[in-house]
């Protein structure tokens, strides 16, 4: 498995890696256009891919919210690599990148619900409802991981 950093030449890549988001997130095009292109042209975001026997598995993006703090915008693997451990080696690779910062997510409260325990492995905490609404699914809840716990 290798993990690399956002190239241009990766466009396709990144953009199929959205797009699968696109039931839980109507619209994300448009955020993807508007928000994330920009933000990698001017190092306000990172994007990482993740490819096995080159092909692609999934990936995460990642915004600098200030110098001490990141927000997880999205991290997704695709099918048919769901279920092989490939989400856990991304967020470990989440981690030891960016874990040193505090670190914090939204999730759709279904996926927050079903996923809350994996997320504590990660030492994210449940810390309520988000502000903004972005999601099909109805509330998001922001998940906080403050310091680097060890598991």
């Amino acid at each position: 498995m290798i993990i690399t950093p956002y190239k241009e030449k990766l466009f396709l890549h990144l953009s199929t890696l959205i797009e699968v988001c696109d039931p839980i997130y109507p619209g994300i095009d448009l955020w993807f256009d508007r928000k994330v292109m920009p933000g990698l042209c001017n190092n306000s975001r990172c994007a990482w891919l993740c490819f096995e026997c080159y092909c692609l598995v999934g990936g995460y993006v990642v915004k600098h919210k200030s110098p001490t703090k990141i927000k997880l915008c999205t991290l997704r693997v695709v099918e048919p690599w769901r279920n092989l451990g490939y989400g856990t080696k991304i967020m470990e690779h989440v981690i030891t990148t960016y874990g040193y910062k505090e670190l914090y997510f939204t999730a759709p409260e279904p996926i927050a619900l079903g996923y809350k325990d994996w997320f504590a492995k990660f030492g994210f905490v449940w810390h309520g409802k988000a502000d903004k609404q972005a999601t099909a699914y109805g509330d998001e809840i922001l998940f906080v991981r403050l310091t680097w716990k060890g598991r």
